[in-house]
C-alpha cells in the first residue's frame, strides 16, 4: 500500500473532480487523480503543523543596545527579547525570505520599556496602518507575522495598538496606561503614545502647559524638546465632548480649541426681579437696599451672607484617570 508524500507548502485551492476526469489512484503527480484533493489537503494540513502547531526553537537576545539580526536568527523560531532599556532598535536582515516563513517576537521586562523593530518590509495588520514601518514593542507584548508576497501579514499576537491616547478611569492601576496626571515622561519609554500625539493632537511646549492658570494643561506639552513629553493633567475636573461647531459650547466654539482645551467655571447669565417699596411708588433694582428714616430715604449697597461650597457641581464619583500608550 503506498502512502502520499506531504509536503508543507499552503495550496491556495482544493481540486475540484469533474465528471469528465478518469478516476484513478496511484500518484497524484502522475495522473492519479482521485487521490489529487487528499494530497492538497495534506500539504496544508503539514504546512499549518510546521507553522503554528509545531513548538518553534526559542532563542533569547539581550537588548541593552541596537542589535541587528540575521534571517536564520528569526526564521520558525519564537525570539525572546530581554530589554534592558527602551529606545532600542531591533533590526531584522529579510534578504531572501520566502513564503510561509513565519517571524514570532516576545518581549520581557516591565511595560515601561519598548524597542523598535525594523524588518524592511510593510507589517500588515496593524489598526489603520499606523504602525506599518513603525513597530514599537513594549514589555509583555508579543506577536508573530508570516511572510507572503513581499509584505509581513500579523496572524497573532498579544501587542496593545488599539484606542492609543485613549483616556479611562479606574480603582487601579491600568495596564499599558500612564496616569494622566501632568508627568513629565519619556519618549523612548512611551514611543506609540509620542507618535500618535503628534499627528493627532495639539502639543504645546512645557513653557506654554506651565502657565496660564491651566489654560494648557489639557494638552500634551513636548516636555524638554528633545527627550521627554509632559502628559494632560485631566485630575479633579470632568470631560465634555468637544463642540466641533454645534453652536452650544459658544464660549469655546473656535477652531482653534483642540480636544483637551481647558475651559473655567462659569454660571449661565440670567437676572432676578427683586420687588421693594419706594416711598413715592417706585422699585429698586436688584442689589441694593434702603438706608434712612420717615421719608429721607438713601440708597445702600448690601450683601447677602456667603453659602455654598467651593465648587458649583452634580453628583459625582471620583477615578484615577489613565491614557492609554
Amino acid at each position: 500500500m503506498g502512502v502520499l508524500q506531504e509536503s508543507a507548502e499552503w495550496e491556495n485551492s482544493i481540486y475540484q473532480i469533474e465528471q469528465s476526469d478518469v478516476v484513478r489512484g496511484g500518484d497524484p503527480q502522475s495522473g492519479g487523480v482521485a487521490n489529487r484533493q487528499a494530497q492538497q489537503l495534506a500539504n496544508r494540513t503539514k504546512y499549518l503543523y510546521d507553522n503554528f502547531s509545531k513548538r518553534k526553537a526559542v532563542t533569547i537576545k539581550q537588548v541593552s543596545a541596537s542589535i541587528t539580526l540575521a534571517l536564520s536568527d528569526v526564521m520558525d523560531k519564537d525570539v525572546v527579547l530581554d530589554i534592558q532599556s527602551s529606545g532600542k532598535i531591533i533590526t531584522v536582515n529579510t534578504s531572501g525570505i520566502i513564503d510561509g516563513i513565519a517571524i514570532s517576537f516576545t518581549a520581557l521586562a516591565t511595560n515601561r520599556n519598548a524597542v523598535k523593530i525594523e524588518m524592511g518590509l510593510p507589517i500588515e495588520g496593524t489598526p489603520d496602518d499606523e504602525f506599518k514601518t513603525d513597530l514599537w514593542l513594549h514589555g509583555g507584548e508579543s506577536f508573530s507575522a508570516v511572510h507572503y508576497g513581499g509584505k509581513l501579514y500579523m496572524i497573532s499576537g498579544n501587542i496593545h495598538l488599539e484606542n492609543i491616547g485613549e483616556v479611562i478611569y479606574g480603582y487601579t492601576p491600568q495596564s499599558f496606561c500612564v496616569p494622566a496626571n501632568g508627568t513629565v515622561i519619556n519618549r523612548a519609554d512611551f514611543p506609540r503614545l509620542w507618535q500618535m500625539i503628534n499627528k493627532y493632537a495639539k502639543v504645546v511646549t512645557d513653557s506654554e502647559w506651565l502657565s496660564g492658570n491651566n489654560l494648557n494643561s489639557g494638552y500634551f506639552s513636548s516636555g524638554n524638546g528633545v527627550s521627554t513629553f509632559r502628559t494632560p493633567d485631566l485630575r479633579g475636573l470632568f470631560i465634555r465632548g468637544l463642540d466641533g461647531g454645534r453652536g452650544i459650547d459658544l464660549d469655546r466654539n473656535s477652531s482653534t480649541f483642540k480636544d483637551g482645551s481647558f475651559q473655567t467655571d462659569a454660571i449661565r447669565k440670567h437676572k432676578h426681579q427683586l420687588d421693594d417699596i419706594h416711598p413715592y411708588g417706585g422699585f429698586a433694582d436688584v442689589g441694593g437696599g434702603f438706608d434712612g428714616g420717615g421719608n429721607n430715604f438713601k440708597w445702600r449697597n448690601t450683601d447677602t451672607q456667603e453659602v455654598g461650597t467651593y465648587e458649583t457641581r452634580p453628583q459625582n464619583i471620583a477615578l484615577t484617570p489613565y491614557i492609554r500608550f
